[in-house]
């Protein structure tokens, strides 16, 4: 889940403060009424440093959803996986698609 402040910043870049400020709204005016820290509300008009915090992402969206759906379907069928069990299927998936992950020792997450 994204941190609320991020959520808020992004519910008002879609529909506030990019408006107000086009309209005539100071900038710093803006930060204050949206209770936005000014030098976030510049990066965001300019563009800059829009990336996602923290490092990459191992999976997609999509393929991590699938890896759970296939890890409840086995737990319902009566097989249900450890932690460590979880950590060497997905082992198995990046060593499939010979991927090397160089944070994973082996290629085995460690917390998950």
């Amino acid at each position: 889940m994204l941190d609320p402040r991020i959520q808020k910043i992004s519910k008002l870049q879609k529909g506030g403060f990019g408006k107000s400020i086009r309209s005539g709204m100071s900038k710093k005016l803006a930060a204050k009424t949206y209770n936005i820290p000014w030098a976030t509300l510049i990066r965001k008009i300019r563009g800059t440093h829009l990336q996602a915090v923290g490092r990459p992402r191992v999976f997609s969206d999509q393929k991590e959803a699938k890896i759970a759906t296939t890890l409840r379907i086995v737990a319902d069928w009566g097989f249900p996986l450890t932690k460590r069990d979880v950590s060497v299927v997905v082992q198995k998936i990046l060593d499939k698609q010979g991927k090397r992950v160089p944070i994973f020792k082996n290629n085995i997450p460690r917390d998950i």
